[in-house]
């Protein structure tokens, strides 16, 4: 049997050949064989004005199979020039920073700090090696209060003071300076060791002075400026009481003389046994001012 030849244009496929996806099919194929035998659907009429439009191969049009799904274009849209946000520019603003001054000794005298000779005592007990506290200002009256006292502890070589005494910083200075230059090496000169302790008995105080006056002055203590001392304990454990000593006591009797002599070079007013009865068992060492600027340094019996 003879194969009827196919149309001018159109090419037949073979039998066994499957459908390819995205084949290509002639406009005669779409709009029929060229004798007008088959019609023309409005189907077909826009694929072959799409296919124009396109830019496909003249005469060709790529028509998907049913299993190929169809892809809608995304809609263009017009690319508007991107205009970079400008950060906004930072204001400096100026603070005027106040450093916060803990340090009693470094804050200013116009700011309520100490004045300048309470600041230069304090710097000559930390040059002597001084253990001192600075503590709030004391006071009970007119006549009794310390406005900048300290609270003495320790002495240069470790001398501890038995118990902390409250003075002003400058008969603390004048104690310090005594005990490291006079005392400490007159004791080790005697006892071949040194000191330990020292036992004060009595440093602020608001009280009048012991005396027979009936009416006597406020005390040096009223105000922080004296201190006295009742007993020295040696590194050894001796105990020297500042009491007399007895007859044969010819190390303490040398020793207590000694303190008599030299301390008044540092305190204006050295009193002890054999003063008076209310100093017969400890020495007071104060820096009282007089008006005759001269000092009291009773040496007793």
């Amino acid at each position: 049997m003879v194969e009827p030849l196919a149309p001018a244009g159109y090419m037949m496929a073979p039998a066994d050949t499957p459908p390819q996806m995205g084949s290509m099919r002639t406009v005669e194929q779409l709009s029929g064989y060229q004798d007008g035998s088959r019609p023309f659907s409005l189907a077909e009429e826009e694929e072959v004005q799409a296919a124009q439009q396109l830019g496909a191969p003249e005469g060709y049009l790529r028509v998907p199979d049913e299993a190929e799904p169809l892809v809608q274009a995304e809609p263009m849209v017009s690319a508007e020039p991107l205009v970079q946000a400008q950060p906004e520019p930072i204001r400096e603003e100026r603070v005027a920073y106040i450093p916060r001054i803990e340090d009693p000794i470094a804050k200013p005298q116009w700011a309520g700090g100490m004045p300048v000779s309470e600041r230069n005592c304090r710097q000559q007990l930390k040059r002597l090696g001084v253990v001192y506290e600075d503590i709030p200002a004391v006071g009970n009256g007119r006549s009794c209060g310390i406005a900048h006292p300290v609270k003495l502890k320790q002495l240069s070589g470790g001398i501890t003071i038995k118990p902390a005494a409250t003075l002003n910083c400058q008969i603390t200075l004048a104690f310090a300076q005594w005990v490291k230059n006079d005392l400490a090496p007159s004791t080790r000169a005697r006892y071949l060791t040194g000191i330990s302790s020292i036992q004060q008995m009595s440093s602020y105080s608001c009280r009048r002075m012991n005396n027979n006056d009936k009416n006597p002055p406020m005390s040096e203590h009223a105000v922080g400026n004296a201190i006295d001392i009742g007993s020295i304990t040696l590194n050894s454990g001796k105990l020297i009481d500042v009491r007399k000593p007895g007859f044969f006591a010819f190390r303490e009797k040398s020793l207590l003389t000694n303190v008599r002599s030299d301390s008044c070079k540092y305190f204006n007013t050295v009193l002890g046994p054999g003063t008076n009865r209310q100093h017969a068992d400890h020495f007071h060492f104060d820096l009282r001012d007089r008006k005759s600027g001269r000092k009291y340094c009773n040496m007793g019996r």
